[in-house]
């Protein structure tokens, strides 16, 4: 069980998983500079899983494998600006790697997120379904959730073909992964917040699709496509 700030091979949220050696390190590091948790560069780039300690475990909120499950930054705030209608913006700095928020909202199934799609398209409203792709081997996992109903501040960050966070699928106490979103560079106060809806690098019809608002040199100019392949 650990019961230290940093969880070891006898964690027991670390000991269920196959590659105990790869993952036997907490995915996050201490800022000093900022004294706060950020994601850890090994697990940025090398795209591992990350699992948070949980109830199951014996350590204390002092622990470096805990940190989404006490919820969003504080200095998030939703302001009207522009095209865009709203977005989300931080009224502090965030450091590269910083915990920004999740992408909260409901769970659904493919089919459903197909249809909800459907009928967004046909009503001519805003889609917030985001599919998260996760693959292991030859395997893949698909999650879909749908804000629309219910969800929480995450919803409110616009697309960017230039974004300055990323989503990230991290475990706490579910099989099913919460969508965060970390600070994928340094960030200055006043700045929106914006994160990358998808990519669509195959698709050559436009039709139905709407107009990206990002204003970044690279724009696409389209949003991506929200069909879910199979």
């Amino acid at each position: 069980m650990c019961k230290r700030d940093i969880c070891d091979s006898n964690c027991t949220c670390v000991s269920a998983i196959e590659s105990v050696e790869e993952l036997a390190r907490s995915p996050y590091s201490f800022d000093t500079s900022k004294s706060e948790l950020i994601l850890s560069t090994a697990y940025a780039d090398q795209d591992l899983p990350i699992y948070e300690c949980n109830s199951v475990c014996k350590c204390g909120t002092t622990c470096r494998s805990r940190l989404v499950q006490y919820g969003p930054r504080k200095s998030l705030k939703i302001h009207e600006y522009g095209s865009k209608g709203v977005g989300l913006f931080t009224e502090a700095s965030i450091p590269q790697g910083g915990f920004v928020c999740e992408y909260a909202g409901e769970i659904v199934t493919k089919s459903e997120a197909a249809k909800r799609n459907r009928a967004n398209e046909e009503s001519d409203s805003m889609n917030y379904v985001i599919c998260v792709n996760e693959h292991y081997g030859c395997n893949r996992i698909q999650t879909f959730v749908d804000p629309s109903k219910f969800g929480n501040i995450g919803r409110y960050l616009n697309h960017s073909c230039e974004p300055n966070c990323v989503m990230v699928p991290v475990r706490v106490d579910s099989p099913v992964p919460k969508l965060c979103l970390f600070a994928d560079k340094d960030i200055e106060a006043g700045v929106e917040l914006t994160f990358s809806y998808g990519s669509d690098t195959n698709i050559t019809d436009n039709h139905n699709r709407k107009k990206c608002l990002c204003g970044s040199k690279s724009c696409s100019k389209w949003l991506p496509s929200s069909e879910y392949d199979s």
